[in-house]
């Protein structure tokens, strides 16, 4: 048996008030929008609920693309991703937020549990498989945002006129800091 587990516990959601909540927005829903943004900005972060991009720049439902993943960190799909925002969405800038205590942080810490975990649970091995690279750590934010807009900037797919800009959030009081822009 398993140790308990370092996460938070994942108590089942309230399918049928989020399915009411699903209704709401359906009957209020007034902003049917055409293919692109209005901002002309594609917003890279990581999953966590906590951050929540369209509340903190005060943007509206069709304002930005937002691209998402355990630590928020540039991987090859998140170019991807950034390729087609700027050439099919109209995405010209390019906004990066790490933030403060990332669950990526606690799987890289709890890595051999979590893959026993998952052994355990759903019979998969994935011992080769590295959570160590996924997200920042709270002691090199500013250097991982760094990092994340080098690859960004060293992208033959990322156009050099795209301004770039990278910041760290602070899940505990809100506040967001630029880290560094690249911009041409």
């Amino acid at each position: 048996m398993l140790s308990s587990s370092p996460f938070p516990d994942p108590s089942a959601p309230n399918i049928d008030m989020l399915l009411e909540n699903a209704q709401k927005w359906k009957e209020s829903f007034n902003k049917p929008l055409p293919l692109g943004v209005k901002k002309a900005v594609s917003i890279v972060t990581c999953m966590d609920g906590r951050v929540m991009p369209a509340s903190i720049f005060g943007l509206d439902l069709g304002d930005a693309e937002y691209i998402r993943n355990a630590g928020g960190r540039v991987t090859d799909d998140v170019i991807r991703s950034l390729v087609i925002a700027q050439e099919l969405l109209n995405c010209k800038v390019i906004l990066l937020i790490h933030h403060t205590d990332c669950g990526a942080q606690a799987a890289k810490k709890h890595h051999s549990w979590l893959i026993k975990k998952i052994k355990d649970k759903l019979g998969v091995d994935l011992s080769s498989y590295n959570f160590m690279g996924i997200g920042p750590s709270d002691a090199d934010l500013a250097e991982s945002v760094k990092e994340d807009i080098h690859k960004l900037r060293s992208s033959p797919l990322i156009p050099k006129q795209v301004a770039i800009y990278g910041f760290v959030y602070d899940v505990k009081d809100g506040s967001l800091t630029e880290v560094m822009r690249s911009v041409e």
